[in-house]
């Protein structure tokens, strides 16, 4: 019987998964498991005994344990990681698995399918963070910041917490004034005038905007989603489209990248889901650490 080591966000997506319940379907698919509930502050330490860790929670909760896996010492026996989707937007699951029902992801694990994933790393100022879904300016960490202030908005269903984000980013992107922004993506200069620049590791950013939907997590390579002022209409109509439950294409290319340096002029960042203070203006170097990470995968 294989061991799962599991990371539990028991808040994650208000609760929908509780401890009895999760360890249930664990044993019910037939693994031994390790539980440790995700608190603030550090992870607990991975088990020997375990063959493999599980992120049960949202996007953050999987970042919490993709990075710790990146700590481990090259000689320490590498653990793949499997994902339990029980946050409000899922991009990190919706671009390994597509799969939400619990018995078929556990079912799928015994296959032992795995997917190599590429981690960035990001210089800002003298600081070098890892990320795993992207590095951004301009519209996304405006909405990540406003999004927080909207406390009322905690409460509501996952679906509806994805409408009211997707609103609150239509009413944003329609006043939001372009800044400057210097990119130079593989020593091509793209400098000009953004409403936002996205440096995708994954396909989807925020509420499953799907701006980089053909992306691959392990071919070595960023990809990055530039949205010019001329741009702005077409971005409101892509995000009245999922406002309305109808999934269409955003339309801009991305642009396949192994290195991006861009300095922006503007008061909004952000790396994975965290929005970047207080270093404006701000110049952002990424690279890419090829498939440093496996998931398990169906």
């Amino acid at each position: 019987m294989k061991v799962a080591q599991i990371f539990h966000n028991t808040n994650a997506g208000h609760g929908i998964l509780s401890k009895k319940e999760l360890l249930s379907l664990i044993a019910a698919a037939g693994y031994e498991a390790i539980y440790s509930a995700v608190k603030k502050g550090k992870l607990p330490e991975f088990d020997n005994n375990a063959d493999f860790v599980v992120a049960a929670g949202g996007d953050g909760t999987i970042n919490k344990v993709v990075k710790k896996v990146l700590k481990r010492k090259i000689l320490d026996r590498q653990l793949p990681v499997a994902i339990i989707p029980l946050g409000t937007a899922n991009n990190l699951n919706i671009t390994l698995q597509e799969r939400q029902d619990l018995k078929e992801i556990l079912e799928s694990w015994h296959a032992g399918h795995t997917k190599r994933f590429d981690v960035g790393v990001v210089t800002c100022s003298t600081d070098q963070t890892p990320f795993i879904e992207g590095v951004g300016v301009g519209l996304i960490p405006l909405l990540i910041r406003e999004m927080s202030k909207h406390k009322e908005a905690d409460d509501l269903p996952p679906a509806e917490q994805i409408s009211f984000a997707l609103r609150l980013l239509r009413d944003i992107a329609r006043t939001f004034r372009p800044q400057e922004c210097k990119v130079v993506i593989d020593g091509v200069d793209y400098t000009g005038k953004y409403l936002a620049v996205e440096i995708m590791n994954i396909r989807s950013v925020g509420p499953r905007l799907d701006m980089n939907p053909d992306g691959d997590v392990g071919d070595g390579k960023h990809d990055v989603v530039l949205i010019r002022d001329v741009d702005r209409e077409q971005f409101e109509a892509y995000v009245t489209a999922k406002i309305n439950g109808t999934d269409v294409p955003l339309g801009i290319m991305p642009i396949r990248a192994a290195s991006v340096d861009i300095s922006w002029s503007g008061t909004h960042a952000h790396i994975d889901d965290k929005v970047i203070k207080d270093i404006f203006p701000m110049r952002l170097i990424t690279e890419l650490r090829p498939g440093p990470v496996s998931f398990l995968v169906p």
